[in-house]
């Protein structure tokens, strides 16, 4: 099963808008690193790369990454 999760909290209070930098500050993993970075943490993607361990499921790790907190994102000027 391919396994990826990006993740950002966005909150219209804030007037930065989010970079890949951003993403990279707090993690940004691929592959391997995913479950080696990420098993028995906090975050949901611990409790699936746990849940899939306990049912046998193989794991195809792609990206997960997490951004923080930032503005959302621009509505373009066509469609408001």
């Amino acid at each position: 099963m391919f396994l990826a999760n990006l993740a950002q909290e966005t909150c219209s209070f804030v007037q930065s808008m989010h970079t890949l930098e951003d993403f990279r500050r707090y993690y940004l993993y691929t592959g391997q690193e995913i479950l080696d970075q990420l098993s028995g943490g906090g975050m949901e993607i611990s409790g699936i790369i746990a849940a899939a361990a306990e049912d046998r499921v193989e794991l195809v790790p792609l990206l997960a990454t997490y951004g923080g907190t930032g503005a959302r994102w621009p509505t373009p000027p066509m469609l408001i």
